[in-house]
């Protein structure tokens, strides 16, 4: 699997990019070609304010994702609803599995 070194996260309530080198990926691979994710990185947001990410669950071997996204955010900053925000990620690799892009699902 690809090593994620940088990226973005946009949509209609955030603007932020991936904070270079602050992931790490403590996935494993099951016997069944499973890889259960347990991915971390840090998010600065586009006013300067950082958000802590995790990702648990799992990648198929077609390169599919599914996982429960965990966020830490600055309680009195413009992403606090996020750390009450229960969050379900879908993804899929590209071809080359250079490239993975993320979607986010508000589940609560």
């Amino acid at each position: 699997m690809a090593q994620e070194s940088s990226g973005e996260a946009r949509g209609d309530r955030i603007a932020a990019t991936v904070y270079a080198d602050s992931g790490g990926d403590y996935g494993t691979v099951r016997s069944d070609n499973i890889r259960d994710v347990d991915a971390h990185f840090i998010l600065k947001a586009d006013n300067g304010e950082w958000i802590y990410v995790e990702h648990v669950g799992y990648r198929r071997p077609d390169g599919y994702y599914r996982a429960i996204a965990y966020i830490d955010a600055d309680t009195k900053g413009a992403f606090d609803w996020m750390n009450n925000t229960t969050f379900v990620v879908t993804a899929r690799e590209s071809f080359d599995q250079r490239d993975v892009q993320f979607l986010y699902f508000i589940a609560n």
